[in-house]
């Protein structure tokens, strides 16, 4: 995703040899325009297997990340402007909510924005 000082945001995960664990880690990396790496959050110690998508920025400067947990189910990773995780939800066995995260009504995302802390 395009970020808002020019850079690009990108999600996905670290697998085996990148990283030590036998388990995937998600991975969000900020980019800058030519491509370089300016800082990269990997979440595998919390759990999380692999971020799903970034949402636009918040108005705080973090992040709203769908992901999947190690144990395959949904969760939510609320990021700090420079990836670090802030706060994560998990929800066992619904995996549907990372499908439709992009569209959630905007009250979820007030509620979700309501819940971050000001950094």
């Amino acid at each position: 995703m395009k970020a808002v000082d020019g850079g690009y945001i990108v999600a996905g995960y670290a697998r085996p040899p990148l990283i030590a664990s036998a388990d995937s880690a998600g991975l969000v990396m900020y980019l800058d325009e030519e491509g370089n790496v300016i800082w990269e959050e990997r979440y595998g110690e919390e759990g999380i297997g692999y971020v799903v998508n970034i949402n636009p920025p918040l108005p705080n400067g973090g992040y709203i990340a769908p992901a999947l947990t190690t144990a395959d189910e949904a969760a939510v990773l609320i990021l700090n402007a420079t990836g670090a995780a802030v706060d994560l939800f998990s929800y066992p066995k619904r995996m549907e909510l990372i499908y439709y995260a992009d569209a959630a009504p905007p009250a979820v995302a007030t509620i979700c924005w309501a819940m971050m802390p000001a950094w």
